[in-house]
């Protein structure tokens, strides 16, 4: 249901923006099953079945030098800016910014009982910029399209389905870090010395096969229809936090 919810919101946007005629990026025809760019159309350009018959598929971004693929909420026009639409829920605060429940929770004594009240107006009005994580994926859009430097954040409250427009500039520094992961990953791709797992091991990891060479380590795509054998996955961790981490083991570790 959460999903379902995000899903509608997302779907709710972009019907409006392309109700002003400004949304662009590839739009599907479920008549003749035809993909084409477009900027907020009104019929197929291919069978020109109304707009009913078209969904719309966002915006496909690559960067084939690091094998990177990604796609986009939408696009402002052809100029841009990206569009980045996100449902904030109690959720996405506890995650991106717990300090911020933490100074709009007050605490009281009512007959002699302690109780919690989260002030939940003040807590969406102190959201001034867009979270850190949403930033990031923002410039790697932005790194990947070669073109947009500005990304629209809309954010809509779940429980008061208030709304808020952030625009920010890329800037490639937020993410130079990870973009020289990426290409240490690619690198061991193609035979490279394979980078140490920032997390000690996580579930990411079991998408590859690991064995020991001399020197080093070497990653090998493991097929779509090799099984796995199962492994612990952790224990869940308490308040909704994230579960127990736990060390992936190598062969010939044991």
């Amino acid at each position: 249901m959460i999903y379902d919810e995000g899903k509608e919101i997302h779907g709710k946007w972009q019907k409006r923006i392309w109700d002003l005629g400004r949304l662009a990026g590839t739009f599907y025809c479920r008549e003749c099953h035809y993909a084409f760019p477009a900027l907020a159309p009104t019929e197929c350009e291919k069978c020109h079945r109304g707009r009913h018959a078209l969904t719309y598929h966002e915006v496909p971004l690559f960067n084939q030098n690091l094998n990177m693929v990604g796609h986009a909420d939408g696009l402002d026009g052809w100029d841009g800016p990206i569009i980045e639409i996100k449902s904030i829920g109690l959720g996405t605060l506890r995650f991106e910014a717990p300090n911020l429940i933490a100074e709009h929770t007050y605490k009281l004594n009512i007959n002699g009982k302690p109780r919690s009240f989260l002030d939940y107006d003040g807590l969406w009005d102190s959201i001034r910029r867009p979270f850190p994580s949403h930033m990031r994926q923002g410039d790697f859009y932005c790194y990947m399209s070669r073109k947009y430097r500005e990304v629209l954040f809309l954010y809509e409250c779940k429980w008061n389905q208030r709304c808020k427009e952030l625009i920010v500039r890329y800037q490639e520094d937020r993410i130079a870090d990870r973009l020289d992961m990426c290409s240490r990953i690619t690198m061991a791709l193609q035979g490279g010395p394979v980078p140490k797992c920032p997390f000690d091991g996580c579930a990411d990891c079991q998408r590859y096969e690991e064995k020991h060479v001399n020197p080093g380590r070497v990653l090998v795509r493991r097929s779509p229809a090799a099984s796995a054998t199962p492994e612990p996955q952790g224990n869940a961790g308490e308040n909704g936090q994230r579960p127990a981490s736990r060390r992936l083991h190598r062969s010939g570790d044991r």
